[in-house]
């Protein structure tokens, strides 16, 4: 197996993770009854940056968990 599959291997499982923890956290978010802008309003951070986390654009960092 080459470098280059390796990598790429990781990155596809990298990229499920992602898509799986946003929709996690959609189904906790709507299960809860609060919208985007209210869980970005209580984590001190932007709407859009939900979405992306949702979408499995973008991953939390530990800042955000606190």
């Amino acid at each position: 197996m080459s470098l280059l599959s390796i990598v790429k291997e990781k990155k596809e499982k990298f990229t499920m993770a992602l898509n799986i923890i946003g929709e996690n956290i959609r189904i906790l978010r709507d299960n809860a009854g609060f919208t985007q802008g209210n869980l970005a309003h209580f984590m001190g951070v932007d709407q859009s940056l939900i979405s992306k986390i949702e979408k499995g654009e973008r991953g939390l960092s530990a800042d955000m968990l606190e």
